[in-house]
């Protein structure tokens, strides 16, 4: 299957996806209240700490050798097990370690049962992306995309039960379960049939050399999206404005789904492609046409987050000034994010560890200024900034890599106009 049809698959299922979340975040939102959706929010993040800081690389890493056919499948899955389970000690140990750290200045509201409780998400998160590299990195997209909306239907079914019994716990157990149920499908779909433990010393050297440069980039990414967060909390001292900047970080992130969408398809694609030209045409392309859809999506929600109070409820108005902030920013990366899978196919993630560094900073010094002052409206804007930097950062360092000018990135050519007419008229043509 194509890259192409490849991408419009992932495209709709993310849409399908959103369509879902978009109800799911509502139930959530509107049972638990602002407070509560901020003990929740402060609940997730030490499991996706633990997954960022501890994961080293190895689903990207696993996508591009899998992709350049540097280790084969079975021998891939025999090393990821003793892993997988390394990986789960670990993370457990320094997760409770971590939760009683922080427990009297971070997470006052937060019952340690909660936070333990929230742990078991880590070691899932780590086995199914790994899973779900594999199946990627054979072009496997429908797979994956079927598994994620059906999860996401159960997710949403699970969290109804929140309208008879409010409980932060409730939405934990749908994520360890939807989790638990990708795993068991990624597992049956790779064809897995028998196991065996076998750690593979020279590709996990190999998986650790290169999965580290991606891993620098990630973890540091995780940090840029998430720190504010904490630094909302600590300075603050709210958990309620910790759940209202979440309802706006979460709704402005939708704007990504195309790009990510694309992204995830672009990586292996670009991987197995030898010619750097070639390369160059597939993400210039791309890049504008992300560009265009992009600033679509930004116009409509920003005229949409007028409805956050409707819908939501009062508890989520301040929402809405953040979440307008925030489309700035996530415009910038969303462009920025289809230049760094280029770059990291190109065996240089180590230069989108650098940008996202960059901008990390100056996301945490931007927070510290600005959110005694703005709120949580100042954390919006700090990480606007850090994402706008982080993106032009990733341009400079493309356009080094490939020799484009800005022109020819942001402008259709004739190529490119005759390969988007060909496509909308095969695709009005099947449909008719």
């Amino acid at each position: 299957m194509g890259f192409v049809k490849n991408s419009l698959y992932t495209l709709i299922s993310n849409i399908i996806i959103i369509c879902i979340g978009f109800f799911t975040s509502w139930v959530i939102s509107r049972t638990l209240g602002a407070e509560l959706q901020g003990v929740y929010n402060l609940a997730i993040l030490i499991p996706n700490l633990m997954y960022n800081f501890l994961n080293f690389g190895q689903d990207t890493s696993t996508m591009f050798f899998l992709s350049n056919k540097t280790i084969n499948k079975s021998d891939l899955i025999d090393n990821m097990i003793p892993v997988s389970i390394f990986y789960t000690i670990i993370s457990t140990l320094l997760g409770t370690l971590f939760i009683f750290l922080l427990k009297d200045s971070m997470f006052t509201e937060v019952s340690n049962n909660t936070l333990i409780f929230a742990l078991i998400i880590s070691p899932l998160t780590f086995l199914n992306n790994n899973l779900t590299a594999v199946l990627k990195s054979e072009g496997e997209f429908f797979s994956v995309n079927k598994v994620q909306v059906i999860n996401k239907i159960i997710y949403f079914l699970i969290c109804t039960i929140l309208f008879f019994i409010v409980d932060v716990n409730i939405v934990i157990f749908a994520n360890i379960i939807i989790l638990s149920i990708s795993i068991i499908s990624l597992w049956k779909k790779i064809g897995i049939k028998s196991i065996r433990i076998k750690f593979n010393k020279e590709y996990q050297k190999k998986n650790i050399s290169y999965g580290f440069k991606s891993y620098l980039a990630n973890m540091i990414t995780f940090l840029n999206y998430r720190l504010d967060t904490f630094i909302i909390k600590a300075l603050s001292k709210s958990t309620m404005a910790v759940g209202q900047y979440g309802v706006s970080v979460t709704l402005a992130e939708q704007v990504w789904v195309f790009a990510s969408a694309i992204s995830s398809v672009m990586f292996p694609y670009i991987t197995s492609i030898e010619n750097d030209e070639d390369k160059s045409k597939v993400t210039s392309l791309t890049f504008k046409i992300v560009m265009v859809v992009t600033f679509m999506a930004i116009i409509v929600l920003f005229f949409a987050s007028n409805l956050i109070r409707f819908v939501y409820g009062e508890d989520y108005y301040g929402s809405i000034i953040p979440l307008k902030i925030l489309l700035i920013g996530v415009f910038s990366l969303s462009l920025g994010k289809i230049l760094a899978n280029d770059i990291a196919s190109r065996g240089k993630p180590e230069l989108n560890a650098l940008s996202n560094l960059m901008g990390l900073l100056v996301n945490v010094i931007f927070n510290i200024l600005l959110i005694p002052r703005f709120g949580i409206a100042g954390a919006a804007m700090a990480t606007s900034i850090s994402y706008t930097l982080t993106s032009s950062i990733f341009l400079i360092s493309f356009i080094k890599l490939t020799g484009l000018t800005l022109k020819e990135l942001l402008v259709f050519n004739k190529e490119e106009r005759v390969v988007i007419t060909i496509f909308i008229k095969e695709v009005l043509s099947k449909h008719k």
